[in-house]
């Protein structure tokens, strides 16, 4: 079955997803760092993949390096994510 193009609304709807991707990859990590001060135990290993696979998306000017997300990530440190994630969004 051939692919359809998609309509003016849907380039649209593709287009502004795209343009506010940074905004929504953040949000979700936000809403990730609540999540993990509640887990435990497999739901928190599972955060944890979750959180380093957005971090790994995050784009932001300068960079956040690598290292200190990789101590963050390893250290499992919730509120040391959360100032993460304050840097990031106002690096943004």
């Amino acid at each position: 079955m051939p692919k359809q193009p998609l309509t003016r609304h849907q380039r649209g709807i593709v287009k502004r997803y795209y343009a506010n991707h940074g905004t929504i990859k953040l949000q979700k990590l936000q809403e990730l760092v609540s999540e993990l001060y509640l887990a435990s135990g497999k739901k928190a290993d599972q955060l944890w993949k979750r959180a380093e696979t957005h971090l790994a998306s995050v784009k932001c000017d300068p960079p956040i390096p690598d290292t200190l997300v990789r101590k963050v990530i390893d250290a499992r440190d919730t509120e040391g994510l959360a100032r993460l994630l304050g840097e990031i969004d106002a690096r943004a």
